[in-house]
């Protein structure tokens, strides 16, 4: 396989969470590394996040549904189960995992997935894929009305966590997530990376990524003090960005298009770039 069949997705996540997020992602984008973007249509400057994603139309923009760390689409009393006394979704994941084992809790869950798509398409944008925050689409009720509701979009592409070599049980996983989301026609990339990148362990990656298509994500943020603060000056660093002249950078859409056809399962890959 040839160097322009190693497809690269590089996603900033959390676009629309703060002012920060936006800025991170919109400099990492410009400078050529960034290739998608997950909108949380909840997030205090998701506005500003659309006006950005218009301004730039080469940047693939997908929904990152939430249930945490952001505000509702739903009015307050509509989801009750799920949110906090001042009426937005609290900094973890609990609330929603507890509300999935209950049939209030479930249909609120579902009222909030399909508000959240609405929402992301009533601004206009196409979707080029769909994803999670704190990747809750690891819970398979979550997953399931989540690719059910995708269904009824133009979606085509998701993400299923997955970073080979790995344990039986998320090989498991992944494998059945991969055959849920392609019984409502998702693909998703052969592996989906997050990890704390820095300019020593990002390039060595690249230097030695494998065949097909690989989604590394980051969450760009611009602020020193922030948990994730390593990574913009990791995507604005001159050798990646000669690395990755080298690979072809697109988004979900694109490349999903160039996977096989039928069902896209993962593999036990043990890769030698670890």
């Amino acid at each position: 396989m040839s160097m322009s069949e190693r497809r690269l997705i590089i996603t900033g996540d959390d676009f629309g969470l703060s002012t920060e997020n936006n800025t991170g992602i919109i400099q990492a984008h410009r400078y050529g590394i960034l290739s998608a973007t997950s909108l949380m249509v909840g997030g205090d400057a998701a506005q500003e996040a659309v006006e950005l994603a218009r301004q730039h139309p080469k940047l693939a923009v997908g929904l990152h549904i939430s249930f945490s760390d952001s505000r509702p689409v739903l009015p307050p009393d509509q989801v009750s189960m799920l949110i906090l006394p001042n009426g937005r979704f609290p900094p973890d994941d609990k609330p929603h995992q507890a509300a999935l084992r209950s049939v209030k809790g479930l249909r609120q869950i579902r009222a909030e997935i399909a508000a959240q798509f609405k929402q992301f398409h009533q601004y206009g944008l196409v979707c080029d894929h769909v994803n999670t925050h704190r990747h809750s689409l690891h819970h398979p009720l979550l997953a399931w009305t989540i690719f059910r509701e995708a269904s009824r979009w133009p979606v085509r592409a998701t993400r299923i966590p997955w970073d080979p070599p790995t344990d039986v049980f998320r090989l498991a996983r992944a494998t059945f997530l991969r055959l849920l989301g392609s019984a409502y026609g998702l693909k998703a990339p052969d592996r989906s990376i997050n990890r704390d990148w820095n300019t020593q362990s990002f390039p060595e990656l690249l230097a030695n990524l494998p065949t097909g298509t690989t989604e590394i994500f980051f969450h760009p943020v611009e602020a020193c003090d922030h948990r994730y603060s390593v990574d913009l000056p990791t995507l604005l660093d001159e050798r990646i960005k000669a690395l990755l002249i080298r690979l072809s950078l697109c988004g979900y859409t694109d490349a999903i298009t160039k996977l096989p056809a039928g069902i896209h399962l993962p593999t036990g890959e043990s890769l030698k770039w670890y």
